[in-house]
């Protein structure tokens, strides 16, 4: 086991190829882990000193691999990771303990990351009910965020987006709320969504009715493809 989280890491740390699971599995209570990231040039081999040092820790504290990702495009907004990588919890207690305690135990824990990654981005969801999310290869995956302005709502113009979504044979597989953000590595947005696509054809023509779509409860927004 330890030999495959290392060897995720190292995958992960500068992604060549893709690995995604066909099911994930999330228990109620669990914590589900979203980490946006993009290396740093020349930084292999202080990444190789944070996988000696901090993984083991994170791994004894129930950390657990998922899965992990090339993102492909940003289709919204000014953010430009190049991965994603899921990963769990047992339970929301152990994720906060982790970034709580992780510098009793090693001092220059903020600094290593901020030395190996420009983009550093994790969040994270305790999970209220069970839920299995299927990846299929021939399929087209994007994660869409969304922050709404202060005093607004985004119920309305979520109802008009998750049916634009539909009208173009789009499913969404995975709709998060209330997630959190450790500080300092905040992206927090007030609703994240995994949707699955048939085709790159099918996601265009939503691409291009999206735009009709009214944003003014729309403070921010993410999108990628992967």
């Amino acid at each position: 086991m330890r030999a495959l989280i290392l060897l995720f890491f190292s995958f992960s740390y500068c992604i060549q190829a893709q690995q995604l699971p066909q099911e994930i599995q999330l228990k109620k209570g669990e914590v589900f882990d979203l980490l946006l990231i993009l290396a740093k040039p020349n930084s292999s081999e202080k990444f190789k000193h944070y996988r000696e040092t901090i993984i083991p820790i994170g791994q004894e504290m129930s950390y657990t691999t998922l899965g992990f990702t090339r993102i492909k495009k940003t289709v919204l907004g000014n953010l430009q990771p190049n991965s994603l990588i899921l990963a769990k919890w047992d339970n929301m207690q152990l994720r906060e303990e982790f970034i709580e305690n992780i510098t009793d135990e090693v001092s220059d824990f903020h600094q290593q990351r901020k030395d190996i990654w420009d983009i550093f981005l994790p969040t994270y969801y305790e999970i209220d009910e069970s839920k299995t999310i299927r990846f299929q290869k021939e399929k087209l995956y994007t994660l869409t965020a969304y922050w709404k302005k202060e005093g607004k709502n985004l119920t309305n113009f979520m109802q008009h987006w998750k049916s634009l979504v539909a009208s173009n044979q789009g499913k969404n597989i995975l709709i998060l709320t209330n997630g959190k953000s450790p500080l300092g590595y905040y992206y927090n947005p007030d609703i994240l969504i995994l949707t699955e696509w048939d085709n790159q054809d099918d996601f265009n023509s939503f691409t291009q009715k999206n735009n009709t779509l009214n944003f003014d409860a729309v403070e921010n927004y993410t999108q990628f493809i992967f």
